[in-house]
C-alpha cells in the first residue's frame, strides 16, 4: 500500500533487490517507485541579445567565435532560420560588452528582458514551472534551455510579452 514518509534526513527504504537510501525532504513512495518532491528553483531578470541576421552558412560561427575571442561566456543560446533570415537569441555573462562588439561588427541588435531560471535536473522540474506560470496567467513566447545529462542543474532562459517579473512572481522568486 501507498503511503507518505517526511524525514528531515536520511531515510533507507528496504526494497527486495537491497536498499535504497535517500537524502531528500519529501517522498512520496508506492511500492518501488520514488517520486522527489521538492524541486530547487531559482531565478533572476536578465536581458537577452537577439541577432538577426542572413541565413549564410558559417553566420553562427562568425557571431560565437567574436564573443568568445573576448572571453565573453555565453550562458544560453537559441538560433533558428525564419523566411530565409537566421534569429540568434543569446545570454552572456557580459551583454554590454557582447553587444558593442556585435554593433561594432555591423550586426543587428536589439536587448529584450527575459527571466533566466536554473531548476533542478529532474523529470517533471520544467512541468512544475510551466505549470506555476500557467497557473499565473503569464503568456510564453519563447523557452530554451539545457543541460549536461549528468549535471545537476538545468538553465532555462524565459521570455514572455508580457511584464517578465510575473514569471519570477508565479514561481514565487523575490526580485529585488
Amino acid at each position: 500500500s501507498a503511503g507518505e514518509i517526511t524525514a528531515a534526513s536520511t531515510v533507507v527504504i528496504r526494497i527486495k533487490s537491497g536498499f535504497l537510501v535517500l537524502s531528500v525532504r519529501s517522498i512520496h513512495f508506492s511500492s518501488a517507485t520514488v517520486k522527489k518532491e521538492s524541486i530547487m528553483i531559482k531565478g533572476a531578470m536578465n536581458k537577452q541579445l537577439i541577432v538577426q541576421v542572413g541565413n549564410e552558412v558559417g553566420t553562427l560561427a562568425q557571431i560565437t567565435s567574436l564573443i568568445s575571442s573576448y572571453k565573453i561566456n555565453m550562458v544560453a543560446i537559441c538560433a533558428y532560420a525564419v523566411d530565409g533570415r537566421c534569429v540568434v537569441t543569446m545570454v552572456t555573462e557580459n551583454n554590454l560588452h557582447a553587444k558593442r562588439l556585435l554593433k561594432e561588427k555591423g550586426y543587428d541588435v536589439t536587448e529584450e528582458d527575459i527571466v533566466l531560471v536554473s531548476v533542478d535536473n529532474a523529470p517533471g522540474a520544467l512541468h512544475s514551472i510551466t505549470d506555476k506560470i500557467s497557473a499565473a496567467g503569464v503568456g510564453l513566447k519563447l523557452i530554451y534551455g539545457s543541460v549536461d545529462k549528468m549535471g545537476n542543474t538545468s538553465r532555462i532562459v524565459f521570455v514572455s510579452e508580457e511584464n517578465p517579473k510575473k514569471i519570477l512572481q508565479a514561481l514565487k522568486i523575490k526580485t529585488k
